[in-house]
Order: structure tokens, then C-alpha cells, then sequence
């Protein structure tokens, strides 16, 4: 609940310091059963087995705002969202906020060109951890932890996704209806994924390949608007 709280007042100090005529942004919600994600506690599986969810992080870019299909506002910038940093949860856009939006597009991940371009600043800095080597390109999203239902070392899971190379491009579009509202929630549904990811003893997916689109375009589908509207 303090680790909930303190997110709050993070989000709510990011947009404060917004200009009073701009102002539009993104918030992720992640969350698993229902309830917000907390990273290192305990938590079960719909069957019961106990879990343990120890990262969470994800590129998000190419963030499109649209008017009856008619693109709005393009902002190309490639964005780092981590469940450990509740600044980066918040994602501003520098657009005015009279400007009318019904739906919002991003790319889950990061574009063939940006992996191959070289521009390692800011949140595609290589030392923020999610980078492979230039033939495989960034991590797109990242989710690690525990599972009583791995056998592996210590019961962990990682499941790192990423490749920008044919026939392995990883990268997901994300389409999203959304309401005319200054901050736009999107929740990001961990156990749909988490849940879906273990079938099967899969554990562990660390390079580009069929089992890394797979998954995914499984994570592509866990991103929603809570239908109780923006807050």
C-alpha cells in the first residue's frame, strides 16, 4: 500500500510540473489478479501456485494520437517504462490539451530502424540494461521473477523479448479507443500474460526467435483501457 501510494504522488508531481495549456500523457498501470503489481511480493497464480514477480520493464514508441483516424499528434521518442521507477510510468506528451484524441497507437518495443541507427542516448542507453548486441537489437519487454512451476535454478522465470531481424521482428502495435481526457490510463494485465507465458514449462525465452513473437504478441494484448474511463 506505501509502494502504491508513493507511485500516486509520483505521477501526480509529473503533471503538475506540465505547462497549464499542454499536457496530454500516457499513464501505465501494471497490474496482476486484479490488484496493483508489486514488485517482490507474493503473489498466485489463477490455479494457486505461488509466483514471484521480480522485474518488469518495456519499451514503448511511436505513440500516435488520433482524430476520427486522422493522426493528431506523432511523437517518435522511444520510452523505457519500468514497474521499479513510478516516474517513468508517466509518459508526457507535449501537445496541447484542447487538442481532441479518440484512440492512441504505440509500438511495443523499439523500430528496425532505431536498433540499427546508433542512437544509444537517453532511454536506449545500453547501460539501462536492455540491450542485446547489435545483430539482435533491444529488449523490447522484460518480465522476470520466481515460480514454484520452474525448474530451473531457484524456480526463476525471464522472459526477455526482442529482434528486429525477418522473419523475427518483435516489435507490437498497440491500438487503443480511448476517451477525450488530459491523462490517458492504460493498464498493462501482467498475470494474463505471466499465466499464458509458463504453459507448457516454458520459462525462459532470451533471444529473438519464434517463441519471442509469440510471446510477443501476447504481451501486445495485456495493454487495455480500464473500462471505469481515463482517471
Amino acid at each position: 500500500m506505501v509502494r502504491s501510494v508513493a507511485i500516486f504522488f509520483c505521477l501526480l508531481s509529473g503533471l503538475q510540473g506540465l505547462p497549464q495549456d499542454r499536457g496530454r500523457a500516457l499513464r501505465f498501470v501494471p497490474f496482476v489478479n486484479a490488484g496493483p503489481l508489486q514488485l517482490d511480493e507474493p503473489l498466485f497464480l489463477p490455479d494457486g501456485t505461488p509466483a514471484t514477480i521480480t522485474q518488469l520493464r518495456f519499451y514503448v514508441s511511436q505513440i500516435r494520437f488520433f482524430d476520427q483516424g486522422h493522426i493528431a499528434f506523432f511523437d517518435s521518442s522511444c520510452y523505457l517504462v519500468d514497474a521499479g521507477e513510478p516516474k517513468s510510468l508517466l509518459i508526457q506528451a507535449d501537445l496541447p490539451r484542447s487538442t481532441h484524441a479518440d484512440s492512441i497507437s504505440f509500438l511495443l518495443g523499439i523500430d528496425s530502424l532505431n536498433n540499427v541507427s546508433g542512437a544509444f542516448g537517453g532511454d536506449l542507453d545500453p547501460t539501462k540494461g536492455m540491450y542485446w548486441t547489435w545483430n539482435s537489437g533491444y529488449i523490447n519487454w522484460k518480465l522476470e521473477g520466481t515460480c514454484t512451476k520452474c525448474t530451473t535454478v531457484k524456480n526463476e522465470f525471464q522472459f526477455h523479448l526482442g529482434g528486429y531481424l525477418p522473419p523475427y521482428f518483435n516489435a507490437q502495435q498497440v491500438g487503443l479507443k480511448v476517451k477525450d481526457e488530459g491523462v490517458i490510463t492504460v493498464e498493462v494485465d501482467v498475470s494474463k500474460f505471466f499465466a499464458q507465458a509458463l504453459l507448457g514449462g516454458r520459462c525462459s525465452v532470451m533471444s529473438p526467435g519464434k517463441d519471442a513473437v509469440e510471446l510477443a504478441k501476447l504481451a501486445a494484448s495485456v495493454f487495455s483501457i480500464p473500462s471505469r474511463g481515463e482517471e
